[in-house]
């Protein structure tokens, strides 16, 4: 049997159909990119791992690596977008150290994998000494605010050894 040049592709292909199956498509063919875990966003076609079989267009496929081979290109990871911080509130009560705050708002939610939003508060402590009133009457002392874990180190033992005039060896442990 001889095989002309022109008819390899179609015999290529027609032993591709018979192996495979008709349906063969991916996330683009069957216009799916869903949110989270959903296993109805699913076909059969071929994986990013090149086997054949069930692949998934949901965002979980990137973790339990079974994406359809079109996954990256047809439903591309767009990043979380954040606006940009607002202006540092007023210290929370006059006259004490209390906190003050700032915030930003989620412009776009991350898809398909994309980065995750990053934290949209901050803390910091701040102290005024004046009110509504004029100046507190008993202002607060000023202090360094610092978040959790100051005085919280590990206590550590330090050794010294000293020879005295007399040629005595001596030592001192010191916990600092």
């Amino acid at each position: 049997m001889t095989v002309s040049r022109s008819s390899v592709p179609l015999l290529c292909l027609s032993v591709a159909f018979f192996l495979v199956g008709p349906c063969q498509s991916g996330c683009r063919e069957t216009g799916q990119c869903c949110p989270g875990r959903d296993p109805s966003c699913s076909c059969k076609g071929w994986r990013s791992d090149r086997t054949f079989g069930t692949c998934y267009c949901d965002q979980a496929c990137v973790s339990t690596l079974d994406c359809c081979h079109d996954y990256d290109s047809a439903c591309p990871a767009l990043s979380c977008v954040v606006s940009e911080w607002t202006a540092w509130s007023g210290c929370a009560e006059p006259c004490r150290a209390t906190v003050r705050r700032r915030s930003r708002a989620i412009l776009q939610g991350p898809l398909n994998a994309g980065t995750p939003c990053p934290h949209l508060e901050e803390h910091a402590g701040c102290a005024e000494y004046w009110s509504q009133q004029g100046n507190c009457p008993n202002p607060p002392v000023p202090a360094l605010i610092i978040s959790g874990g100051y005085g919280n180190a590990r206590k550590k033992e330090t050794s010294l050894t000293a020879v005295t005039s007399q040629g005595n060896t001596t030592r001192e442990t010191f916990t600092i």
